[in-house]
């Protein structure tokens, strides 16, 4: 079907956005150090950051953690090999 000129395109329902609650986001302390591209995973009350580029040419080997409920960073010791 064509609408001034423009073809109109029907997505499958699959695509739809789904009714979902409103949540409010919250500013938390800054991490330890920047980063980017880095990974993260939250498990229960903990953040895991993994890795990132500090530079362009500076990859960072370090992983923090971030406890939600007390609102604090803190390092992971971890030896990467060959990272």
């Amino acid at each position: 079907m064509q609408v001034d000129g423009v073809h109109d395109r029907s997505l499958s329902a699959t695509f739809a956005d789904l009714p979902a609650p409103e949540l409010k986001w919250e500013k938390m302390a800054n991490a330890p150090v920047p980063r980017l591209d880095g990974a993260a995973i939250q498990i229960k009350d903990l953040l895991y950051v993994f890795a990132g580029y500090g530079t362009i040419d500076f990859v960072r080997n370090l992983i923090h953690l971030f406890y939600y409920s007390c609102s604090l960073w803190f390092d992971f010791v971890c030896v990467f090999a060959n990272f």
